[in-house]
This record gives structure tokens, sequence and C-alpha cells, in this order.
């Protein structure tokens, strides 16, 4: 029963730990693209992108209950969302990799680790939905999530395993699953007004911040610089 309660209270912990394993398949399979030579790089890229995830999830969600205070803080991990094209555009920059190729590889990677952490609410019994009108039963809302997040991560992953790079699955991402959770979350059974505020404010940072991403590429591609 100990063990079943603590793997149960560690749930998001253990899961998002269990995501290091594809995300490392992941990133050797394009170590050409990431110029990757050895073990202890892609090492240090895992490293770096679960600690900018965490740093910047708690980091972020303390300055929101300094602000807002705690009834109407988020206290979720979109955050990662918005730190992340930050460290791909300093990483491009700075290591002479190519951004577009950058951001589609470990795009699709933080979506995958991202989903990882979503599939442990199934089991902390967290972010119930609704009941279903005229049923005892209620929305899967979870599950409706991670196949949105599924279906995402093998089709942008399938593009980019052809090598297929266009910068453009990240921002997309962005965009779709920003208007994805603004209306999941009606279906949440949850009190509305101070919760959904603080996602609000999160999923519109998504969709500003994919907008600007892909308007950004379109404006290099039509000036002939990519």
């Amino acid at each position: 029963m100990y063990i079943a309660h603590f793997l149960i209270e560690h749930a998001f912990y253990i899961f998002v730990t269990a995501s290091v394993i594809p995300a490392f398949l992941w990133m050797w399979e394009f170590k050409e693209e990431l110029k990757i030579n050895n073990f202890w790089q892609v090492a240090a890229f895992l490293i770096c992108i679960y600690g900018i995830g965490i740093i910047s999830t708690y980091g972020i969600a303390e300055l929101e209950n300094a602000i807002i205070g705690e009834d109407w803080a988020n206290r979720r991990g979109w955050s990662v969302f918005v730190t992340m094209p930050l460290f791909y555009i300093l990483l491009a920059k700075f290591t002479g990799r190519d951004l577009k190729t950058t951001s589609d590889i470990l795009g699709i990677q933080v979506m995958l680790i991202y989903g990882f952490g979503r599939a442990a609410c199934i089991f902390q019994g967290c972010c119930p939905g609704k009941f279903i009108p005229g049923t005892q039963y209620r929305w899967p809302l979870i599950f409706i999530e991670l196949a949105f997040i599924a279906v995402f991560v093998v089709v942008q992953g399938a593009k980019a395993y052809r090598r297929q790079f266009d910068g453009k699955a990240y921002p997309t991402f962005l965009i779709v699953y920003g208007v994805f959770r603004l209306l999941l979350e009606l279906f949440r059974d949850i009190e509305i007004l101070p919760s959904y505020y603080g996602l609000f404010i999160g999923c519109i940072v998504f969709i500003i911040l994919g907008a600007v991403w892909l308007l950004i590429l379109y404006k290099k591609q039509q000036g002939g610089k990519i």
C-alpha cells in the first residue's frame, strides 16, 4: 500500500523521468542534424531541457503567486512552452545550428515530455471533467488531451523523421494547443473564473508567441533568408 501510495503521489516526477528514454532516443536519431558526436552531448541537451523546464515552471508559478495571488495563479507547466523558444534561439545562434531544424526536432521532444507529464494526472485524479449531461460519467479530458498531443507528435514526428524541416512544427503546436486548451477547459469540473483566468493568460501567450514565430519564418522566406 505504501509503495502504491508513493507512486501515485509522485506520479508526475516518475512519468517525466521516464520520458528521458524516448527523449534520448529521439535526439540520438537526429545527432547529425543537431551536431551531436557522443552520448555526453545528448545528456547535456537533456539536462538543459529538463532543467529549464523545472526552473521556469516553479519560478513563474512563484511569480504568479506574488503578482496575481494564489487564488488566481495558473500553477501549471505552460511556462515551459514560453521559455523553450528562447533556449532554441540562443542554442542555434551560439553553436551554429540551424534554427528551423533545431526547433522542429527539440520542439517535438518537448511536446512528448509534456505529454508524459500530463499522463500523470490519470493516476493522481486531478483535472476531472464535468459530468456528461444525462449520465453519471465525466468527460475524459485527460485522455482527450493526451490523444491530441499524441496525434500532433506522430504527425510532426513523421515529418521530421523524413527530414522535412521547415521550423513550423513548434509554433504551429503553440497556436493549436493554445486554442485547444481554451476550449477543453470549459468542460473541466472546476471553478471556472479563478482557474480559467490563469490558464487563459498562458494560452494567449502560446497563441501570440506561435503567431509571431510563424510570421518571422514567413518574412525570412519572402526575403530569401531561411
